[in-house]
């Protein structure tokens, strides 16, 4: 999911200045001459306005195909100050699971002796047209790709190793964000407890944030199995 706002026939420099005094986590785009907000205004409602005033304070969810899924104008009748039909509406299209994005190899078994450090690789494919927020992401309010593995048989998982991103930016947004846009590979620290002594597997979940060139998905997981391998020290 995207979250915009769209500012409406005001300079540029006053659309940035309300946007840098309110400190918006997501971009403002410009609409200079009011046709982006006359297309979206409803032929037959309120006739008395510019058409390009009609859609101000009005409220939509747009579907990845261009589909408008929810739309309010203001009403200051029956003003709805904490979007509560809208975060309904929300709730009820992102209750729908997205579709896979991240397909994990199948990691081959590490091998570990007992008391010694040792390093696990997990590769991923993203699904072409998608990319994934980076770690660290670029901005607060995205997701950034994690991992997360659970100890298990005296084996622990250390820090993760995430690669650097790659720069990206919405089209008419001026943010540049930091993003994985095909196969990547993860480094695990792993760290094997002196009495290991059983092969086993460490289970856990990758998280992300996928997005394409107009949306971002709600953020998904995918259940994780990295296996090991006990083998005796030969120099003890």
């Amino acid at each position: 999911m995207q979250a915009l706002i769209i500012d409406v026939m005001e300079p540029e420099a006053t659309a940035g200045g309300w946007a840098q005094r309110w400190q918006f986590p997501f971009p403002v785009l410009l609409d200079p001459d009011g046709k982006v907000a006359e297309s979206y205004a409803p032929p037959d409602t309120l006739p008395d306005l510019p058409r390009s005033q009609v859609p101000i304070a009005a409220n939509l969810i747009i579907d990845r195909e261009g589909t408008i899924r929810f739309y309010t104008l203001l009403d200051s009748v029956n003003f709805d100050a904490r979007l509560v039909a809208l975060q309904a509406r929300l709730d009820e299209l992102l209750a729908v699971s997205p579709p896979p994005v991240v397909t994990l190899e199948p990691p081959p078994p590490v091998v570990l002796v007992p008391g010694r450090p040792a390093t696990a690789r997990l590769s991923l494919r993203i699904q072409s047209g998608f990319h994934l927020q980076a770690n660290p992401a670029s901005a607060p309010y995205l997701v950034p790709l994690t991992l997360a593995l659970r100890p298990a048989g005296g084996v622990l998982a250390g820090p993760v190793v995430y690669p650097p991103g790659r720069p990206w930016r919405l089209a008419g947004s001026d943010q540049v964000l930091s993003v994985y846009t095909t196969g990547l590979e993860l480094l695990v620290a792993l760290e094997a407890s002196p009495e290991l002594a059983t092969d086993g597997a460490l289970q856990g979940e990758l998280r992300y944030q996928a997005c394409d060139e107009r949306v971002c998905l709600r953020p998904a997981s995918v259940s994780v199995g990295l296996p090991f391998r006990a083998r005796p020290d030969k120099g003890s």
